[in-house]
């Protein structure tokens, strides 16, 4: 009888350990397949934030690209507003239409149309010519104006006889010439050659003496 009672309890004690060893075996599967089921997503995870960073780092350098062309454009158009003195010397005939005479003159700003207007102050052209247009650029290696005046030039320029139109076109050519440090220059109307009752002029000119 004690026999049998030692045997069924070393039993008993025998399929205890075995039960408690298969749920340890169970939950070191399990905790090993919960490890390998979150790989995948700590995995993703860091995928993202690196693109974020590379993101972040590509905008960063869009955005400094763009500032430093904002900063040297803005210093180009700094340049340009300094390039040239507000004062000028504005060339027109003297009284007997004989020769040039000129007087240095203080603008405010250098600008076209506030050197037209030293020119219609003067009496070079009436106060309805007005400029459509110019460039200053490098033609066969000269400096070189290219102005476009609308027709009330060349209807003004027309009624005036030789030493008149040659003291006006001189009067135009000196003054922007000398305002902007040019070699020459090309005067048109509309878009087109200036032609007067006395002369064509479609191609460029140098200072008049």
């Amino acid at each position: 009888m004690k026999k049998r009672l030692l045997l069924s309890m070393l039993f008993l004690a025998g399929m205890l350990c075995l039960t408690g060893c298969e749920q340890g075996q169970t939950k070191e599967v399990n905790a090993s397949e919960q490890e390998e089921s979150e790989t995948p997503g700590q995995g993703d995870q860091e995928e993202e934030e690196d693109q974020d960073q590379d993101d972040q780092e590509k905008d960063s350098q869009e955005e400094e690209g763009q500032d430093q062309e904002n900063q040297e454009s803005d210093q180009s158009e700094v340049d340009n507003s300094v390039q040239h003195s507000p004062d000028i010397t504005v060339y027109y005939s003297n009284e007997d239409a004989t020769a040039f005479d000129s007087e240095e003159i203080q603008m405010g700003s250098f600008s076209a149309e506030n050197i037209l207007t030293a020119l219609v102050d003067k009496g070079v052209v009436t106060a309805d010519v007005k400029i459509l247009s110019l460039e200053v650029k490098e033609v066969d290696g000269k400096d070189t104006i290219e102005i476009d005046f609308n027709n009330a030039f060349a209807s003004y320029i027309s009624s005036m006889g030789t030493s008149g139109e040659y003291y006006i076109m001189g009067g135009v050519c000196n003054t922007f010439l000398d305002a902007y440090e040019c070699d020459q220059i090309k005067i048109t109307v509309e878009g087109g050659t200036l032609e007067t009752g006395h002369a064509e002029y479609p191609g460029y000119m140098t200072q008049f003496s």
